[in-house]
């Protein structure tokens, strides 16, 4: 897929690799679900053993990092700010996120936007902000981590779509904002800041996005879906509450 680039030493549970140089690809011996286009790997590698979790998107060329000690580094294609290094500088290699070299706890790779989870709880986004994706009250794109407007404690878990983010609260509820159509608000209105996800204030327990859509996990074990009418809400038709 277009994951990016990548660098040689991976080995994961379930998983056969091969590499060639500069690359590699990792082959599933076991069924994974490959119907949404953003995903998040725990890896282990014998080349970067500092490496604790890997955020990519299959959307476009870029690719982050949590390390085991808690910072970020990004690489890839850099357009728009989305490694995060003060600069739209194409990266072959991981650089360090300005500002996230430590203290951060979990991590999500949209399309040409990345966020960071810290462990005060609080959140942050950089790179394309075309549609308000990053949260921070405006649509200007951003080369370096920005607060999240309202959003500077109670975070466990954050997931990015295309032009859209969705944060996952200690509470068990969800926030959306970017385009309009994809925040589960009954609404069609771009949000330039988190909004509450209808009928979501508490019970959810994962979150996931795809191009225009993401989906959560209840503690019943339920699944409920929102976003762009279509297939991917898996309810016939779609729309912008979760169903």
């Amino acid at each position: 897929n277009n994951a990016g680039y990548f660098q040689q030493g991976f080995q994961s549970t379930g998983t056969e690799l091969s590499s060639a140089s500069g690359a590699f690809t990792v082959t599933f011996k076991t069924p994974v679900a490959l119907s949404t286009d953003a995903m998040k790997v725990t890896l282990q590698s014998t080349e970067h053993r500092d490496w604790a979790e890997a955020s990519f998107s299959s959307l476009t060329y870029h690719t982050c990092t949590l390390l085991n000690s808690s910072g970020v580094k990004c690489w890839g294609l850099n357009t728009n700010g989305q490694l995060g290094d003060g600069t739209t500088t194409q990266r072959n290699t991981p650089v360090t996120v300005s500002g996230l070299s430590s203290g951060v706890s979990a991590i999500a790779a949209g399309y040409s936007h990345s966020c960071a989870v810290l462990n005060s709880g609080a959140a942050k986004c950089w790179g394309l902000n075309s549609s308000g994706q990053l949260g921070d009250n405006s649509t200007t794109q951003r080369l370096t981590a920005v607060d999240v407007s309202g959003l500077s404690s109670g975070v466990s878990a954050m997931t990015a779509g295309q032009n859209n983010t969705c944060a996952l609260l200690r509470t068990g509820a969800v926030k959306c904002w970017g385009s309009g159509g994809r925040n589960g608000d009954s609404s069609g209105t771009q949000r330039l800041t988190p909004v509450d996800v209808s009928g979501l204030s508490s019970g959810v327990i994962a979150i996931a996005s795809g191009w225009n859509h993401t989906c959560a996990v209840l503690n019943t074990g339920a699944v409920r879906c929102w976003g762009d009418a279509g297939a991917q809400s898996g309810n016939g038709g779609g729309g912008n509450t979760p169903t």
